[in-house]
């Protein structure tokens, strides 16, 4: 094998020398060094031509009479090397003496390897360490390296360029490949992108040169820092993404050309430039840019070809110093389909989403969709990773004892809010547009019923916190704690009403920043209070989260009532309370009757079985990823009922366009987190600590159901906007002597038993609830070929007319 340098210089006098002595020092001496100065005006190519003389291996010098620029140079130097293996090398460098030796023995373990590349140590002009290697500086971690050394260097690449020329050399039978170097790239970047698009690459984890870092230097190393960032990002703003995205469209049509680059490689190195020329072209307003950065994060284009999280809040953070219009640069066709994620969204993705674009009523729901997911996403995913940490700091017991607490205060919060939130919620948007006074005074009737209800039940709370705790929940202990959960309960059933509110004004972007920065406050005050004092802390996390929230809620529903001219009016509220009569208590009612109150009953059975709250603490775990599940269908369910009030009256052709996308949409969120999570149930149990992974068929119970209940909550939204929540309450209270008297006969084996009663049940009510959707709603405006009706399910005979 022999090996070949390629060095080019350039007024490099002052350090030219201390390079090539190294070079001469080589355990392995290379068989030529080819030398290529691009016109210099010092003595450069005098201390070349006497090396030359002296050293142990040949050297060949060109000299050219115009300068070609660093990238051009280079290309000349490796067209002129003969050998197996060609070492790029920079004029200011200094070598070790094992590099070429290192390399060879990598390139011989394994000819599968088309490139190698080493790591280098920072020094300065008087080559002094400046205390960090060149990996550290351009953040190629250990987890990078691996994924590199088990063959993923290409994807690792177009991510990172985490490869220097002066520490690389690869096989020059990949020549045909890399050459020519365009002018808009530099010679090592492209050489080594190219290179790992059709070979194997490896990495050496020892430095092997110096890389001197000085004021000449054309490409360097300074260590970044946060100012060093800041300027950057706001000089350049994302007009430098267009470039990039010009520069990666060139990688593009250069492999295409070239036989032997896989179609994945292609794909992804278009998902690169579209993604580049996505944030090129971000709006110039930051508010404007958080659904679009948002929505981008959720397709991992982020994760896959930027640094994730970290680029996305650049991005909303950077002020561009002008507006960019960067279009995609245009493709050159590739033959055959590779993809079949291109396949669906050419023949499905794309005309849904136009469809959708011409639709006003698939518009609306869209964005509030998107708006109401951008929010609760971030809150949701805070709260299973705090259930996590709180089950490691508090155990199963303990863990139990405060899912406990968090189930009584659930359960009396659903009298507590006296249905009022869909209460606001449908009629605020039945009557904002059409009847604005009395949209008014409705507000005003929620907000005093909630302030009333919420007193209530959160005094009785209070007053009855010992008898609750010693009789029903067989622990005295936390009846101090239940009186405290009395101001979180009250909070909440305020905070709840004015959420509703702002549903029906279909402030779905204000509502999802409220979830957004809620999550986050919640998330800090309960860890930091299980940190500092166990469960009695995370109460009070609780309570201090509850006041943020509804203080950030009633100013936000002040800003938006005021923008739609709707006002508090208190004068005449009682003449609204038939809504209280007619939606709000049944609402309640079948409230009772469906997933706190009846859940806290069966766990209430659960916790006076022998280590009750031990299998508590295993429950309580498992609902977070029940409510995990559900989160999803919930915000559409919010989405839905504002739209299908206002139809109200229509035809029903718009209702019941809506209730299909709706079930459509929860089936295509709930099924595939469902069978995922199933499948890791092991290891999701196992990260809430020591007790908890033998509970992992619960979990996949528990994450059944909720895929059960996603399926009929279209349903139930449909029954709500039509005034037929008295058939609701019927259907729950199906569910509800289901749930408890499996549970009173399967509450022995556990949580398992309590999962087991509560799947069944949902099976049951949904079967029921969507076959009564069908038969009243749905299948009176089928029709035949011929255009005739089918009868009603529970047909009547028309008055008049003869039994026959």
């Amino acid at each position: 094998m022999k090996i070949s340098i390629a060095l080019c210089s350039y007024n490099g006098e002052e350090f030219l020398g201390e390079q090539l002595a190294s070079i001469a020092r080589q355990s392995r001496l290379p068989d030529e060094l080819i030398v290529v100065d691009d016109g210099s005006t010092d003595s450069t190519v005098t201390i070349i031509r006497e090396f030359a003389q002296t050293a142990g291996f040949p050297v060949k010098i060109f000299t050219n009479e115009v300068t070609l620029g660093v990238t051009k140079n280079f290309e000349k130097a490796v067209l002129q090397c003969s050998s197996d293996i060609i070492v790029f090398a920079d004029q200011d460098d200094v070598w070790l003496p094992q590099k070429l030796m290192c390399m060879e023995l990598e390139f011989a373990r394994d000819t599968r390897v088309g490139m190698v590349f080493s790591d280098a140590v920072v020094v300065d002009e008087r080559k002094r360490p400046l205390g960090y290697r060149l990996w550290e500086q351009v953040r190629f971690t250990g987890g990078l390296q691996r994924r590199v050394r088990r063959g993923d260097g290409f994807r690792v690449l177009i991510k990172y360029n985490v490869v220097t020329g002066a520490t690389m050399a690869f096989r020059s039978k990949h020549l045909d490949m890399v050459l020519p170097f365009p002018e808009n790239w530099l010679h090592d970047g492209w050489v080594a992108l190219i290179v790992a698009a059709v070979a194997r690459v490896n990495l050496i984890g020892e430095p092997l040169i110096l890389y001197r870092q000085h004021s000449r230097n054309q490409v360097g190393a300074a260590r970044k820092t946060l100012a060093r960032v800041a300027r950057s990002a706001k000089l350049h703003g994302f007009q430098g993404f267009y470039t990039l995205a010009e520069e990666y469209s060139v990688v593009y049509r250069h492999l295409l050309t070239r036989a032997g680059t896989a179609a994945e490689q292609l794909q992804l190195i278009r998902g690169k430039v579209r993604h580049l020329t996505f944030r090129a072209n971000l709006p110039r307003k930051r508010v404007n840019r958080v659904l679009p950065v948002f929505a981008e994060l959720l397709t991992l284009r982020y994760s896959r070809f930027a640094t994730g999280y970290k680029s996305a809040l650049r991005d909303l953070w950077t002020q561009p110093t002008k507006v960019s219009c960067c279009p995609e640069p245009t493709w050159p066709s590739i033959e055959g389909n590779y993809s079949l994620v291109r396949r669906i969204s050419a023949t499905r993705l794309r005309p849904l989403l136009e469809r959708i674009k011409a639709s006003p009523t698939g518009s609306r729901l869209a964005r509030g969709m998107l708006w109401s997911l951008a929010g609760t996403v971030v809150s949701r995913a805070l709260s299973v990773l705090s259930s996590i940490i709180a089950a490691r700091l508090l155990g199963t017991e303990g863990f139990g004892e405060f899912g406990m607490l968090q189930s009584t205060v659930g359960m009396l919060g659903m009298f507590a809010g006296f249905g009022l939130a869909t209460t606001a919620t449908k009629h605020v948007a039945e009557f904002r547009n059409t009847d604005p006074d009395r949209a008014g005074r409705i507000l005003a009737l929620s907000g005093a019923t909630a302030v009333i209800s919420g007193g209530g039940m959160a005094l009785a709370l209070y007053l009855f916190s010992p008898w609750l705790a010693g009789h029903l929940l067989a622990a005295p202990n936390l009846a101090g704690l239940l009186r405290l959960c009395s101001v979180y309960l009250f909070l909440s059933a305020v905070t709840g009403a004015q959420y509703g509110a702002l549903a029906g004004f279909e402030a779905f972007r204000e509502i999802a920043g409220n979830n957004f920065v809620t999550g986050l406050v919640s998330f800090a005050f309960v860890f930091a209070g299980i940190v500092i004092d166990g469960i009695r802390g995370g109460v009070w996390g609780m309570v201090a989260s509850a006041g943020f929230s509804w203080v950030a809620a009633g100013l936000t529903l002040w800003a938006v009532a005021g923008r739609a001219r709707i006002h508090f009016i208190w004068t005449g509220i009682w003449q609204e309370r038939r809504v209280l009569g007619t939606y709000s208590l049944p609402s309640v009612l079948a409230g009772s009757l469906s997933g706190a109150p009846i859940g806290w009953l069966c766990c209430a059975m659960l916790v006076n079985q022998p280590g009750g709250y031990a299998q508590m603490g295993v429950y309580n775990s498992t609902n977070q990823w029940f409510n995990l599940v559900l989160f999803l269908p919930g915000l559409l369910s919010q989405v839905v009922l504002p739209v299908l009030a206002e139809s109200i009256g229509d035809d029903g052709v718009k209702s019941g366009k809506v209730i299909k996308a709706a079930f459509m949409a929860n089936a295509a969120t709930t099924v595939p987190l469902v069978v995922l999570a199933s499948l890791a149930s092991p290891w999701i149990m196992a990260a809430y600590g020591a007790g908890f992974q033998s509970a992992w068929l619960t979990l996949v119970l528990v994450l059944v159901t909720a895929g059960v209940m996603a399926v009929q909550t279209p349903a139930v939204d449909l029954l709500a906007t039509n005034d037929r929540v008295w058939r609701i309450l019927l259907f729950n209270c199906v569910w509800a002597v289901m749930f408890i008297v499996l549970s009173a006969l399967l509450v022995r084996w556990g949580a398992l038993g309590l999962a087991t009663a509560r799947l069944v049940a949902c099976l049951v009510q949904t079967c029921w609830t969507v076959g009564y959707v069908y038969c009243v709603f749905w299948r009176p405006r089928m029709r035949f070929a011929d255009g005739r009706r089918p009868l009603p399910c529970h047909c009547e005979k028309r008055s008049g007319e003869e039994s026959g």
